[in-house]
């Protein structure tokens, strides 16, 4: 931290004879790491944690004292602004330039920085205070992936060629679009930090995002895994899982080369997919896939690069899995599941019969194949050997799968598809 008595202690003209009968704002302690709230610290900081600690009493003293922050937020630094900031952090690519527009107090940009030291930071900020403040704080914490520009958007845009634009609290989406997609020149991506209103903002703002050449945008939510409402999910199970299966670990791939980004590993006994960062081996997402039980075999899509990570699921369960046909067999369905490796969420789903056991992507982007058994539907030892050999198919027309019509409710919120298995 600054000591006391420094140059950037108080910056000129916020003592309270400069500012009539107002009086200066009042720095308040930074406020504690609940135990609560460390858990995501600690996974989004890491090693840097100490840093961020340090930033939060920033915030909360000087922050306060320069009037970037308001005295209110002092005690929800943590929850309603650092790691709700932090947690986009897992949309950056590898090594990334990114450009925090209307940085303001390094909300997102000194938090991302933080959390992605192999990712270099532009801070884009037109007010001198707020210019000065970054300054004194990204020198305070050793940040030597941040450099600060004064200025505004679309006065520098056009100086610019970066991956990534983040911007939070600075104007509406059809307002931002003009400012911050000319520094894309186009390609990267605008991460928008908004809340309920993103819908809304969307819709106001096609017209000017196909002006300016924009993909269609996505709404993303981050940090299910690290936030209070994924522990009361696992509250119910002890606060941890008491047991794991792991296999079929498999790296990303490039035009069918390995490329060093992401290993994708699967925890058969929870039905659960994890993405690990090779660049800093740390695993930043775990999803559990809906619909169906155990996940056995896993591969990923080689070319032209990992944007599916297939998943079998061997055990046949009840579609839907509501509890109201326990007995009935013919109810019984394994899911085979296509796991989209950028999000980490479930792309689509189809029901296939028999019991599903290893799969594996050619190196075109067209297909996957996965070897099955029990064709015939058996539910005893005896029954499912019935049969001296079994099938192997493929899951081709991905496009269509993910336009699949709806199934019954319990099922709306990721449908599975019938599949052609074996492929006629």
């Amino acid at each position: 931290m600054t000591e006391r008595g420094s140059a950037y202690e108080r910056r000129p003209g916020l003592d309270p004879q400069d500012r009539g009968d107002r009086p200066a704002p009042v720095g308040q302690p930074a406020p504690p790491l609940t135990d609560a709230l460390r858990p995501a610290a600690v996974e989004l900081f890491g090693e840097a944690l100490p840093r961020a600690e340090a930033y939060v009493a920033h915030l909360a003293d000087t922050g306060i004292e320069w009037g970037l922050i308001g005295p209110r937020e002092a005690p929800r630094l943590w929850e309603r602004h650092v790691l709700n900031c932090a947690v986009v952090e897992e949309l950056l690519p590898q090594g990334a330039l990114v450009a925090d527009v209307g940085s303001g107090a390094g909300l997102p940009g000194l938090c991302l920085a933080l959390a992605r030291p192999d990712c270099q930071f532009l801070l884009i900020e037109p007010l001198e205070r707020r210019v000065e403040w970054l300054d004194m704080v990204v020198a305070d914490l050793g940040l030597e992936n941040v450099d600060v520009i004064r200025g505004r958007a679309e006065q520098v845009s056009g100086n610019l060629d970066v991956d990534v634009v983040t911007a939070r609290a600075v104007s509406a989406l059809k307002t931002l679009v003009p400012l911050t997609m000319p520094m894309l020149q186009g390609a990267g991506e605008l991460l928008a930090i908004k809340g309920r209103s993103a819908a809304d903002e969307i819709a106001a703002a096609r017209k000017v995002l196909r002006k300016y050449g924009g993909a269609e945008p996505e709404i993303l939510t981050v940090g299910e895994g690290l936030l209070p409402e994924t522990r009361d999910f696992l509250a119910e199970r002890g606060g941890t899982y008491q047991n794991g299966d792991l296999h079929h670990p498999h790296p990303s791939q490039t035009n069918g080369t390995y490329d060093g980004r992401y290993l994708f590993a699967n925890d058969k006994a929870n039905t659960r997919v994890c993405r690990i960062r090779l660049d800093v081996m740390k695993c930043d997402k775990i999803i559990q896939l809906p619909n169906q039980h155990t996940v056995h075999g896993l591969r990923v899509q080689k070319y032209p690069k990992t944007g599916y990570v297939f998943c079998n699921g061997e055990d046949r369960v009840p579609v839907p899995n509501d509890g109201k046909a326990m007995d009935d067999k013919s109810q019984y369905r394994a899911i085979f599941t296509a796991v989209d490796g950028e999000t980490m969420k479930v792309a689509w789903q189809i029901m296939v019969d028999g019991n599903l056991d290893n799969v594996d992507a050619d190196y075109q982007g067209k297909y996957a194949f996965a070897t099955c058994y029990n064709s015939e539907e058996g539910t005893t030892l005896a029954e499912m050997m019935m049969a001296e050999r079994d099938w192997a198919g493929a899951a081709r027309d991905w496009e269509a799968a993910r336009s699949a019509p709806d199934l019954p409710p319990a099922l709306r919120a990721n449908p599975p598809r019938r599949g052609c298995w074996p492929p006629g």
